[in-house]
């Protein structure tokens, strides 16, 4: 199959002349690297975002019971 660079776009694609793209095995890697560091920091900010909700919840329940 002949595979011409599209060095214009991005050094790491490869078009097909029929038009179907192929991304290159480095690319695909650190896109996966990228896709797992975004995760990772989803996950910080759930667990930031669980802690700030229980205090929030927390100091509602507090002051409720002081207005009691």
């Amino acid at each position: 199959m002949g595979y011409k660079k599209i060095s214009m776009v991005n050094k790491n694609i490869l078009e097909e002349p029929g038009g179907a793209v192929l991304i290159t095995k480095a690319k695909l890697q650190r896109l996966y690297r990228v896709i797992r560091e975004k995760e990772q920091e989803l996950v910080q900010l759930r667990a930031e975002n669980l802690k700030l909700n229980y205090y929030l919840c927390r100091s509602k329940l507090d002051n409720s019971s002081i207005k009691l």
